[in-house]
């Protein structure tokens, strides 16, 4: 049963360190990491489209992210500082988890560049490949964002992500 919960805190731990590195990278005045993308690219001035906030007409304020979703149970929701929160949702059959993030810190195209790879849409959402083999999905806010990540396919994060947004909407 410890390893069980270890897993599960490991999980949680490493999702919030992803949108932790999303909220570094959008924040601004932050700075680039040595070898990143950006860090090695050849201008040196952004581009307004890279640092444009994406945005949609929902607000953090109207999302409710649902207690049960599908198979998939939440057994812990996190409130933070900043009126964001994090929920993770655990697939009871095979215990994995996808973790998500609703946080009041707005995308922009360079912030994604810098911690997705592969990037692809999904919907509203722009999906990719982050840290840690895990697969992760944006939804842009009118104020801010909500962040999947998860150790799963890229498809299955993908679809777990077009079934959420419908039932944000």
């Amino acid at each position: 049963m410890v390893l069980r919960v270890d897993a599960r805190v490991r999980t949680l731990v490493l999702g919030c360190g992803a949108v932790f590195a999303l909220v570094a990278c959008s924040a601004p005045g932050g700075t680039t990491p040595v070898g990143s993308p950006s860090a090695t690219s050849v201008s040196a001035t952004p581009t307004v489209a890279s640092t444009a906030p994406l945005t949609s007409k929902k607000k953090m304020a109207s999302v409710d992210l649902p207690a049960k979703f599908g198979d998939w149970d939440v057994p812990r929701t996190i409130m933070g500082r900043s009126g964001g929160w994090t929920t993770v949702y655990l697939n009871p059959d095979d215990e994995s988890t996808v973790t998500v993030t609703v946080s009041a810190v707005p995308l922009t195209k360079a912030a994604l560049d810098a911690v997705l790879i592969n990037q692809q849409t999904s919907g509203p959402a722009i999906c990719g490949n982050a840290t840690e083999g895990r697969t992760a999905c944006y939804l842009p806010l009118a104020d801010g964002n909500v962040s999947l990540s998860a150790h799963l396919p890229m498809d299955q994060t993908m679809a777990f992500t077009r079934k959420l947004a419908n039932a944000l909407d």
